[in-house]
């Protein structure tokens, strides 16, 4: 017969009882005979008693319970009379028992003498007088609730003692104590707080980090508010959240997160204790991610000595110690330090937790890598599919451990010459991480969404690294590369075409005024050393505001953003004209698995091209070409870019280019009317155009076609109109900007440098001032004439805007109600001194473990407060709380253009930016096209106002007038610039130009995004 309900629920209370008797039973003891010179038998008495409370209080007689508990307190007393740390204890389990007998002045009489003697003992300020103040308080609550109040949080209770057999079960009975808690307690209760921190710690291991973040921080924010900030509760929160930023990429987080966790812990607890060593393993082991063994290593010594002084050398925190140490020696290839502390983490893993547990998993992974990397493969396969088999069956085959241990796996059967197991494997792992960062994304800002897809891109390098050593079927390849490359742009943009949803509308403004905020508080530098922490964490405030209103639009534009993305390989050859080709490049990190036991694997960043068809035959739509390595590429860009190709080591530099980029590609590329190119990297910086063409003298602009779109990903959006808002009013014109526009004090007097901090950097335009433009009052005239020479007119359509009108709140009034918008004024893009925090480090050292191929996170600058366009007002000194002249990319990302057809930033440097793996750069114009605008037309370099004039009203001309495509309104131009030096000579051209004009002049200027 099957016990009832209510007969398990009794079970579950005596197993629950019985181990906290013999605990106390056992401690009882020996602290009584410790602390008295009474006979042994009173100390056994006092034992007994505390058993036989325990066993009543199991099978529910509960004043019998308070009784004999009441007698062993008092036997306790009279051997111990002094009330200490230890009697303590005895005194909370006697109220504890007089609470379920419903004992209420005994409850509380227990209660009150606990926190009046913490007090006094610890201090008001103490966390564990705050404890003990919570517990009085819960006492006297209890008395209030009804008696199934009381059961439930009885029940709530015992639902945290039992333990799970699965996650999933671990989960559901998570839920249930929270939704007991919350609903009896409110939600701004610690207990309440505990019991969401466990909802969230089963939701981490379940790898489902989206619902796991939010939760986290609620539990946070209570424990924050009820404990304040110098509690164990609220460390352990902070390092909880850190692992969680930790596994999505966000180091830089992490690190501020542990380093708080870590010095509370210490101040509360002391630098002795576990939880105190737990907070340093977990800042070494961040730091053995990124590369950085220096500040690992003494860590990881630190915490073996506390560890080995707190707990014997078989517990499972020596073995965690073990096994991260035994990581860092495996990163730096130090494998006779790394073996026995891998192999002894796993032993003791093994007799403590079983064979079906995912640390012991981890032991495996880490000695997997570990033969791995010394050449016995054999071994590393046995050890990795056990890892595999044992993940999938506790933690699911879509958790990101899992998808690890694949890619390890594979990683395996590509230096064994298993190329099909291994490319089969690869794209699961693959499939499944890239499932991972489009759940976490929901509660990612921008920042986040890329530092997680930088973290996980070795995955894809990997992947590319065996396509490019074996015969890959190519269109799995692309397939690939094209699910991953530009997937946090097209998130962004998606949530910002979203943002006419009227449930978004506000919180979409508040992340524009936010954004404005931290562009000018950027810039307003503190004058004195004495001011700078208060700037810093008020910066640092409206950043993480930033953060958090991007994340929760980001869940809000979940549903939108599902229904608008996944785009296929069948999807983009549908939407690619039959007469166009895509070239797609990419820059990776190749992987040569070693050749020899004994060797490491080797890594070079390279070079990789996709041509793309709209063909008949599937077997024909993609063609690989692997163009070798990335070093001499970017170098020979560097080269080119100092002359524009026109000195004789930039001519050499064209010529290289154009034999290492172009060449191999002419066989797929025949027949193309039109060519669309996808750049990465160092590209983004080189207008392709401007390449030697087949004769000397020549360009490629004359023999090609040549657009480029952001990302393979949004053709399909381009060609169909998606998300495209429609309106009426067609050209807006800014230009002629009055830079100095302000204060009569502001105009008259130039900006002066303030002293720069110890340690600090400029803002990228301190010390930059913006010269007034001539030339481009006529151009913004000659538009216009052109426009309404062409079309009707009305008083707001053109409309200009110039002079001091030319600021920051105009161009976000009337930007976007208008399809077609030239801006003429300078651009800026920070220099090599202004990092980026979402960047790559170049040179820096790579580990050798396979398990860990990353690029390394670099902590800097926000990348949208690099670049920018400067408007009226951009030379005065900033001041708080308002526009300072200066429209960074950060402020354009989160306006709303998805109605504007055409940018023209007829102006400099706005083409560039930051580079991120897999993104593009980080700049102007992909802050116009996150923003929804769905072709930009801007600029490599610095160019001259006067032919920037003669090529746009050129570009109109052929625009409107001609009616060409885009491509070939702006080609068309530069081709009349190219072939006609004369045009230009009230620039600054030399007068011995007689033939054709230099790049400098026409080949600045690219078009991205649709290019019909």
């Amino acid at each position: 017969m099957f016990p009832t309900v209510a007969s398990r629920r009794l079970t579950a209370q005596r197993i629950v009882w019985l181990v906290v008797s013999c605990a106390i039973l056992v401690a009882s003891q020996p602290l009584v005979a410790a602390q008295t010179t009474a006979p042994a038998d009173q100390a056994q008495q006092v034992g007994r008693l505390i058993y036989e409370a325990n066993l009543l209080r199991g099978t529910g007689k509960l004043s019998e319970a308070a009784e004999a508990g009441g007698r062993a307190l008092a036997a306790f007393r009279e051997a111990v009379p002094t009330t200490n740390d230890n009697s303590i204890i005895l005194i909370a389990w006697l109220a504890e028992i007089q609470e379920h007998a419903e004992q209420w002045p005994k409850a509380e009489a227990l209660r009150d003498e606990i926190w009046q003697w913490t007090k006094q003992r610890h201090g008001a300020e103490h966390w564990r007088t705050a404890d003990a103040r919570v517990a009085l308080e819960y006492t006297h609550k209890l008395q209030s609730f009804t008696p199934a109040e009381r059961v439930d949080l009885q029940r709530a209770r015992l639902l945290t003692f039992l333990t799970r057999e699965t996650l999933t079960e671990a989960i559901a009975k998570a839920q249930q104590v929270c939704d007991i808690r919350k609903r009896i307690l409110g939600d701004q209760h610690p207990y309440y707080a505990t019991s969401v921190n466990d909802l969230a710690l089963q939701w981490y291991y379940f790898g489902d980090y989206a619902r796991a973040e939010p939760l986290y921080t609620q539990s946070r924010d209570v424990y924050h508010a009820a404990l304040g900030d110098r509690h164990p509760n609220f460390a352990q929160s902070q390092y909880n959240l850190g692992l969680l930023y930790e596994r999505m990429g966000d180091y830089a987080r992490a690190e501020g997160l542990y380093r708080s966790a870590c010095e509370i812990r210490k101040q509360v607890l002391g630098e002795t204790h576990l939880q105190y060593a737990r907070s340093l393993l977990c800042l070494a082991t961040l730091y053995v991610s990124i590369g950085d063994f220096a500040r690992a290593e003494p860590l990881y010594v630190q915490i073996l000595e506390i560890r080995k002084t707190a707990l014997d050398d078989w517990s499972l925190d020596y073995a965690t110690s073990l096994h991260f140490l035994g990581l860092l020696y495996l990163r730096k290839g130090d494998y006779a330090q790394a073996e026995p502390l891998l192999a002894g983490a796993c032993d003791i893993r093994k007799q403590a937790l079983g064979e079906a547990d995912p640390d012991y998993a981890s032991s495996l992974h880490g000695l997997g890598a570990l033969s791995y990397s010394t050449g016995d493969f054999a071994k590393a396969e046995r050890l990795l599919t056990q890892t595999c088999d044992i993940l999938k069956k506790v933690l699911g085959e879509h958790h990101p451990d899992y998808a690890s241990s694949l890619h390890s796996l594979a990683a395996v059967y590509t230096a064994t010459g298993n190329r099909a197991q291994a490319e089969s494997l690869y794209r699961q792992a693959l499939r499944i991480s890239r499932r991972s960062l489009e759940s976490a994304s929901v509660v990612q800002s921008e920042r986040q969404q890329l530092a997680m897809g930088q973290s996980l891109r070795y995955q894809l390098d990997n992947y590319v690294s065996l396509a490019v050593s074996s015969a890959a079927d190519v269109s799995n390849v692309f397939s690939e590369v094209l699910a991953w490359k530009g997937a946090t742009l097209v998130r962004q943009r998606g949530m910002r075409l979203a943002a006419e949803d009227p449930a978004v509308a506000e919180l979409f403004g508040k992340l524009q005024r936010t954004a404005g905020q931290l562009a000018s508080l950027s810039r307003v530098r503190p004058e004195t050393e004495a001011q700078p922490i208060g700037w810093r964490e008020k910066l640092g405030d409206l950043a993480a505001e930033k953060e958090r209103l991007e994340a929760e639009l980001s869940a809000r534009s979940a549903d939108f953003r599902k229904a608008t993305s996944d785009v296929t390989l069948e999807d983009l050859v549908s939407a690619l004209p039959k007469d166009a080709a895509l070239v797609d490049f990419l820059e990776f990190m190749r992987t040569t698995p070693p050749q020899k036991p004994g060797l490491s694997p080797t890594y070079e960043r390279q070079w990789i091209a996709f041509v793309v068809r709209h063909t008949e035959r599937p077997t024909d739509r993609v063609r690989m070409f692997a163009l070798g390595p990335a070093a001499p590429v970017n170098t020979a860009i560097r080269v080119w870019r100092t002359a524009f190709g026109m000195d004789p080591s930039g001519i050499e530099a064209g010529r290289r280019l154009r034999a290492t980029l172009w060449d191999p590609l002419l066989p797929a590329l025949a027949g193309a009317k039109a060519i669309l190119v996808s750049t990465d990297g160092a590209l983004g910086r080189l207008p392709l155009g401007a390449l030697p063409g087949r004769e000397p003298g020549t360009f490629l602009l004359e023999e090609h076609r040549l657009a480029t779109i952001p990302v393979p990903q949004l053709l399909p959006t381009l060609v169909n109109d998606a998300g495209k808002r429609q309106i009426t009013r067609e050209l807006l014109l800014i230009g002629d900007v009055d830079y100095d526009a302000g204060d009569a004090t502001d105009s008259t007097n130039p900006k002066k440098k303030r002293p720069r901090l110890p340690g600090e950097n400029r803002a990228p335009t301190d010390d930059r001032r913006f010269d007034p433009l001539a030339n481009t009052a006529g151009e913004i005239a000659a538009i216009k004439d052109i426009y309404a020479r062409l079309f009707e007119t009305t008083p707001d359509d053109p409309r200009s805007i110039v002079r001091g009108e030319a600021n920051e709140s105009s161009f976000r009034e009337w930007a976007p109600g208008y399809r077609h918008l030239h801006i003429a004024t300078h651009g800026f893009f920070a220099g090599a001194e202004h990092s980026s925090a979402v960047g790559i480090r170049s040179g820096g050292q790579r580990g050798r473990d396979f398990l860990a191929l990353r690029e390394e996170p670099i902590v800097g600058e926000n990348p949208g407060l690099l670049s920018g366009l400067a408007l009226a007002g951009a030379n005065r000194n900033p001041s708080r709380n308002s526009d300072d002249g200066i429209l960074t990319a950060q402020e354009i990302g989160v306006l709303d253009l998805s109605a504007v057809d055409t940018v023209v930033l007829s102006a400099c440097d706005t083409g560039l930016g930051e580079t991120a793996g897999g993104e593009g750069l980080l700049g102007v114009q992909r802050a116009f096209q996150v923003a929804g605008a769905r072709t930009t037309v801007a600029t490599y370099w610095k160019v001259d106002d006067l032919m920037t004039r003669l090529l746009m009203e050129r570009f109109y001309c052929n625009l409107w007038e001609k009616e060409l495509s885009r491509l070939d309104a702006l080609r068309e131009a530069q081709l009349y610039l190219l072939n006609h030096p004369e045009v230009i000579r009230g620039a600054d051209a030399p007068e011995d130009v007689k033939v054709r004009t230099s790049p400098r002049y026409w080949a600045a200027f690219s078009l991205s995004g649709d290019w019909r």
